[in-house]
């Protein structure tokens, strides 16, 4: 019996010793991997030393970016710069920027009447100090060139709940006032909020709160709106321009697109015509030398009269 025993006792620790082998060295494999020892032993760094390495390659890469689209070429170039800054200061002179002067970039996108409505046309700097009033006698958009636009002044930016509506022409009209009496309807404000109005030309930028990277919305002529984005807050550098009369300074200005004559195919166009019976598209464009013999005699008399057209700016 006590052979037997000591038997069975010799044979457990054999199939232990040879199963206990076998998950060590599985174990070994697997712990022996590059990958696996690299992450049992890794310390994940905070984000702002993770970044740090990588701004160097950031740099580089945007100093040797190829521009893939035109949507991203800037036409400001240093020339339209600096004539711009002679400009101003043959006109109104010139008058340094304060110490310490806060500067805000300003990004502007198209109009949601058009196909590129999510791309940015204009981008501008303003200083803290400055009014809303100024920034809005400095856009620019194409509706704006319309003949309705003379008689169509009123508009307003829509920035953190408050309607800034611009009240400096005579006979001007709140466009707002609609929106804010609809809020108030039928307790719209309790999902909506608040609303509240101001004048742009009494307030300035200092006095704003807003939020970097935050749509906000720029609205003129009724129905044109523009998406607007403050995309940074900063103390103004050497590199900034040093008159404060400059400002706002334009920084972006995207490419314009302008279509080449029809005809002639050489010079831009000047008219855009729509159900014109003897152009193969419609619409079709025209340049100033190709329109008139197309559509007149030598006479100076129309040929006929069925169709539209409209002076062409750009796209």
């Amino acid at each position: 019996k006590s052979k037997s025993k000591t038997a069975s006792t010799s044979l457990t620790p054999k199939s232990s010793r040879s199963s206990a082998a076998k998950k060590g060295a599985r174990a070994k494999v697997t712990h022996d991997r590059p990958h696996v020892l690299f992450a049992s032993n890794v310390e994940m760094p905070f984000y702002d030393q993770l970044i740090v390495p990588f701004r160097t390659f950031q740099d580089r890469r945007k100093q040797f970016k190829a521009v893939q689209s035109k949507k991203e070429i800037n036409s400001i170039t240093k020339l339209t710069r600096n004539h711009r800054l002679q400009c101003v200061e043959a006109e109104k002179g010139c008058k340094l920027l304060r110490e310490h002067q806060c500067v805000l970039q300003v990004s502007i996108f198209h109009s949601n009447k058009t196909s590129e409505r999510y791309t940015k046309s204009h981008e501008y700097v303003v200083l803290s100090n400055q009014k809303l009033s100024e920034l809005k006698d400095a856009l620019y958009c194409l509706m704006d060139r319309s003949p309705v636009a003379k008689n169509l002044k009123n508009s307003f930016f829509f920035i953190e709940d408050t309607f800034y509506d611009d009240m400096r022409h005579s006979n001007a009209v709140r466009l707002s006032d609609e929106i804010v009496q609809w809020s108030k309807t039928e307790e719209h404000w309790k999902q909506t909020g608040v609303y509240l109005q101001k004048d742009m030309e009494h307030v300035k930028f200092e006095d704003l709160n807003i939020r970097l990277g935050s749509h906000y919305m720029y609205c003129h002529h009724g129905d044109c709106q523009h998406v607007v984005i403050f995309t940074d807050c900063r103390i103004a550098t050497k590199w900034d321009c040093r008159n404060s009369y400059a400002y706002p300074v334009c920084t972006f200005r995207q490419i314009l697109k302008r279509q080449k004559c029809g005809v002639c195919e050489m010079y831009p166009a000047k008219f855009v015509t729509y159900n014109d019976k003897h152009t193969p598209v419609n619409p079709f464009f025209f340049c100033e030398r190709c329109y008139h013999p197309f559509h007149y005699d030598q006479h100076g008399k129309l040929l006929y009269d069925d169709f539209q057209v409209f002076d062409y700016v750009h796209d």
